[in-house]
């Protein structure tokens, strides 16, 4: 249940992502990928050694909040 919020969040990124390859815009999803990557390299080993499972969890929700808000905000520069 904690886990929640990541899901819906990891399921909006990969709508998104999937919307930017179509459009031909693949670097962009590697470079949001790559940010996700760094993220969790950051978060978890801090997150999970204060937080175990729970840290894990936490680390998964910010990190897809980071991924899925950095293609929201280009979803709509590029829409408008």
């Amino acid at each position: 249940m904690f886990y929640s919020p990541a899901v819906i969040f990891t399921a909006l990124y990969l709508i998104l992502s999937n919307y930017f390859s179509g459009r031909g815009e693949a670097r962009l999803v590697m470079r949001s990928n790559l940010l996700g990557l760094l993220l969790t390299l950051v978060l978890c080993p801090w997150l999970v050694g204060a937080y175990h499972l729970k840290g894990a969890a936490i680390s998964a929700i910010l990190t897809y909040f980071v991924l899925s808000s950095s293609l929201i905000v280009r979803f709509f520069r590029t829409s408008q």
